[in-house]
């Protein structure tokens, strides 16, 4: 799944402090909403500086960047959509189909398979594989959705849907579940699922961003359910570096979602796969050579 960037611990200098939020927060604000798996990136960055120093990125450093880092993401789906968010939200039937496209996610978030699937495949050889798999799903939807406006000769257009109908969303919702796997992207594959199940490129893209509100909330809840649990102190980190990391993902956010919605529509999805193919076969050289 698009997860979250991960911090090492926080440096003593407060400068430092608010240049990782700030890099930390612009990281998280693209990674979570362009298509190239940021849980992917995540597991490379940690093998690859391992291999070179042989430190690990710490899992349990700024928790509590982590948690505000998903505000700052969410207030960039809130933002973009802000005009007809109130409709949406009061849309039973929309509403109904994004609980149905959340569904199998929360299943298997609140189970031990998760944590199970995603040690099995935080190999970096798996990593490479899996950004591969992006690369193909997110060729597969554009070549469907241009098909369907710009049919072969002989061949009638087919209508692009702008309605979510229920099976529709749960064809989506296994796609989103797909996302666990580091280096499948969240937003790619349910953008392309989307796509391959005849949504018009605007509404794939919208209809993956909504189901992103539940996503991402639930794993800030997730996250600062850990936090207390493991009693981490709410001063860990002082406010204004905080402030500065949600302010970033929140700017960089709506920046990355407003390119996201400006290549679907433009067919453009291709730049992803191919940056999503180099890195994935990179990382399959480096693994088996």
């Amino acid at each position: 799944m698009n997860g979250s960037i991960l911090a090492e611990a926080p440096a003593v200098s407060p400068l430092s402090q608010y240049l990782e939020a700030v890099s930390l927060g612009a990281l998280q604000g693209v990674a979570e909403f362009l298509p190239i798996s940021s849980s992917g990136h995540l597991s490379l960055a940690q093998a690859v500086l391992d291999e070179a120093t042989g430190r690990q990125i710490d899992p349990e450093g700024n928790r509590l960047l982590v948690i505000v880092l998903h505000v700052g993401t969410l207030g960039s789906i809130l933002w973009s959509y802000r005009r007809d968010l109130w409709a949406t939200a009061t849309d039973v039937r929309y509403v109904t189909s994004v609980a149905v496209a959340t569904a199998p996610l929360v299943v298997v978030a609140l189970t031990p398979l998760k944590d199970r699937v995603e040690a099995m495949f935080a190999q970096p050889a798996v990593v490479g594989v899996c950004l591969l798999v992006t690369a193909g799903l997110l060729l597969a939807g554009q070549y469907l959705a241009v098909r369907r406006s710009d049919p072969a000769d002989g061949e009638e257009a087919s209508p692009s849907s702008r309605e979510v109908t229920l099976p529709v969303a749960a064809v989506i919702g296994a796609f989103q579940t797909l996302a666990l796997l580091p280096g499948i992207s969240r937003s790619g594959s349910t953008i392309a699922g989307g796509l391959m199940s005849g949504l018009s490129r605007e509404e794939a893209v919208r209809f993956s961003l909504m189901i992103g509100v539940p996503a991402i909330a639930g794993a800030g809840l997730l996250e600062a359910k850990s936090v207390l649990d493991a009693g981490v102190s709410l001063n860990a980190l002082p406010i204004g570096p905080l402030a500065a990391g949600a302010g970033t993902a929140f700017l960089v956010g709506v920046a990355a979602i407003s390119l996201l919605r400006k290549a679907v529509s433009n067919d453009r999805l291709h730049w992803f796969a191919a940056y999503c193919a180099a890195v994935g076969s990179a990382t399959l050289v480096w693994q088996l050579t």
